[in-house]
């Protein structure tokens, strides 16, 4: 299996550091992407807590982006977490707040508005 990193031009710089010194070039390469504007043309696309970054707009866009540029059998997998019912203590309802204090608009979602997004 290959892979591609596509991130901002500062994190592609330390990922190719820690690609090179694990010995896995032949099997990882990494390119500058600002995922708002656009993602490269890939089979699949693994969003590892991006989504919860960003408000309804922007997710939107970003799984928009996706969708233009993955081939017709493609596959998109969202590692996120979900905010569950009820009032009982839960991770993603603490990284909620965290959320709301350090991103402009960023959010966990419920399993209804991950459908919705």
């Amino acid at each position: 299996m290959k892979g591609t990193i596509a991130e901002l031009q500062h994190v592609v710089d330390h990922a190719k550091e820690c690609i090179e010194a694990a010995g896995l070039t032949d099997r990882c390469r990494c390119v500058p992407v600002d995922i708002l504007e656009k993602v490269p043309e890939r089979d699949a696309y693994i969003l590892g807590n991006v989504i919860h970054d960003w408000n309804d707009e922007r997710s939107r866009l970003i799984l928009s982006n996706c969708r233009k540029a993955m081939r017709e059998q493609g596959t998109l997998l969202l590692v996120e977490l979900v905010i569950t019912p009820g009032n009982e203590l839960h991770l993603a309802k603490l990284v909620d707040v965290e959320k709301l204090v350090m991103t402009d608009g960023g959010r966990e979602r419920t399993e209804n508005e991950r459908r919705l997004s």
